[in-house]
């Protein structure tokens, strides 16, 4: 049985993979993709049983996982499902691993994630023997157990036989029957007409080609589902994964590095404060327009709160915190913590400035939500500066992964159409770039459209740009169910019946 359901895994993995990412759609295709993918480990490997805590977070990944593949079906953002996409791979790679060796082995270990990204170009190669020797094995076995009772058994075979060879020879004959038939009689073509179209629209190069395709995945998809199911580790032992130690940083160097950056840091803060918090006020220096005044500072402060984040995982996971030493260590990281938590509050404060004179776009809607993120990790890095045993690594994968999740389902594409046409009808934004709105994903036209006739009515200029939009030829989405059903998504089919109805 536990053949069959790793067989079953792997033929459902490499179908999947031909049908719904090499025939895809970007649409409902990538959701299936993905949650079919998830049940092929879960025929070959079943679900766990450990420990709460690790069953926990196996299933914290498994929604989370979820919740990015069905986004594929909800919304419609182009930027977000090429971000969704890596995500997922990575993911579901974790979820696989932690669900496999990681019922012994902390996923917080170095070892563990060299285990991962190995993962990816070995597990395809690694077992390609294994599978055929074990079915082989047990088709040894099954000639064994036959011969005690040969008769039943060669009776039963024969039987079959036929009955396989009498369903080979029929389905082609079925066919072409059932085309005739559908040809010759419109009633009972009506009658089947989804399964006659789809016959009737099949190619067979393309049919060929999906064949042959996936007998030559089918090898690979089986490597890496064996190795998942028997825990096969790639680049490490067990016992490696759990002993591997790793190097630290001497406490003067760290200590010298951590205080000439505090250093540099507070003499910018005290010089600059004024200018530094001017976000604050809206008050700026004499001279500097908000739009130069935030890309003069928030970029680069927004990559310093990326670089300080890195040098606090270094002084946390690479340094001892023993005796004086690692007492001036832990003091020095804490110190470096709050001043980049105040370059990261002036930093936000910077793209605010600037969105509230510009509007919102999806680099500074995607920036809001990046610099609410490293919030959450300084926030994790306070807590593992105070809890030895807090699980940061875990909890920084999770954070990421949730707020990618909260970024999709937010529907950043309404929101900034949202933003951008409330304040231009309020005033506050004294130009709309309705060309960049109908640009985005179908939510942004879909806000665009509910707010035509106050757009117009405060700008008469823009009904050239509503004319344009009801277009069908300035609107692809008039068209997107022509394509295949994989492309369906539940933003374009909203936008769809909304210019169906006000057409």
């Amino acid at each position: 049985m536990k053949t069959l359901r790793t067989c079953i895994a792997c033929v459902l993995g490499a179908g999947t993979l031909v049908e719904f990412l090499f025939w895809g759609g970007t649409g409902i295709g990538y959701t299936i993709l993905f949650l079919l993918l998830l049940a092929a480990y879960y025929i070959a490997c079943g679900f766990l049983k450990t420990n709460a805590r690790h069953t926990a977070e196996h299933i914290g990944l498994a929604v989370l996982c979820s919740a990015l593949a069905v986004s594929y079906t909800l919304f419609a953002n182009e930027p977000l499902r090429l971000l969704n996409f890596a995500a997922l791979v990575f993911m579901m790679s974790l979820l696989f691993l932690q669900g496999t060796v990681g019922r012994n082995y902390s996923w917080d270990r170095p070892a563990f994630h060299a285990e991962l990204w190995t993962g990816y170009f070995v597990r395809p190669f690694a077992c390609l023997p294994r599978p055929w020797k074990e079915i082989s094995d047990l088709r040894k076995n099954g000639r064994e157990k036959a011969e005690e009772d040969k008769g039943k058994s060669a009776a039963k075979r024969k039987i079959l036989f036929q009955v396989l060879a009498a369903l080979l020879a029929a389905i082609p004959v079925m066919f072409i029957l059932f085309l005739l038939l559908s040809s010759s009689d419109p009633v009972f073509r009506d009658l089947f007409k989804p399964l006659y179209t789809w016959l009737s629209g099949l190619r067979i190069g393309e049919v060929m080609g999906r064949i042959i395709l996936f007998v030559l995945l089918i090898p690979f998809v089986a490597s890496t589902v064996w190795s998942y199911r028997d825990s096969f580790t790639v680049c490490t032992t067990p016992g490696a994964l759990s002993g591997v130690k790793t190097p630290l940083i001497p406490a003067a160097s760290a200590i010298t590095v951590l205080s000439m950056v505090n250093l540099l840091y507070l003499l910018y803060a005290v010089i600059q404060f004024g200018y530094f918090f001017g976000a604050w006020s809206g008050i700026l220096p004499d001279g500097i327009t908000p739009a130069v005044y935030a890309r003069n500072g928030f970029f680069e402060l927004a990559f310093i709160s990326c670089i300080n984040v890195i040098l606090l995982l270094l002084s946390i996971r690479l340094t001892r915190r023993e005796r004086k030493a690692g007492l001036i260590i832990k003091c020095l990281s804490t110190c470096l913590l709050v001043l980049s938590c105040v370059q990261l509050i002036s930093a936000v404060l910077r793209m605010r400035l600037y969105t509230q004179a510009f509007g919102l776009t999806q680099l500074r809607y995607f920036v809001f939500a990046f610099m609410i993120l490293l919030a959450v990790f300084f926030v994790l890095l306070l807590l593992k500066e105070f809890i030895p045993s807090f699980p940061m690594f875990r909890s920084m994968i999770f954070a990421g992964a949730a707020a990618l999740v909260i970024l999709n389902y937010s529907v950043p594409d309404a929101q900034i159409a949202r933003y951008n046409i409330s304040h231009y009808i309020s005033g506050e934004l004294h130009f709309l770039d309705t060309e960049y709105i109908t640009g985005l994903s179908a939510d942004a036209k879909i806000i665009l459209l509910e707010n035509e006739v106050s757009l117009t009515a405060k700008n008469a200029g823009m009904k050239d740009a509503f004319l344009s939009i009801h277009s069908k030829n300035e609107m692809p989405e008039d068209n997107y169910r022509q394509d295949s059903w994989k492309m369906y998504n539940v933003s374009q089919e909203k936008l769809y019946q909304y210019l169906l109805k006000n057409s």
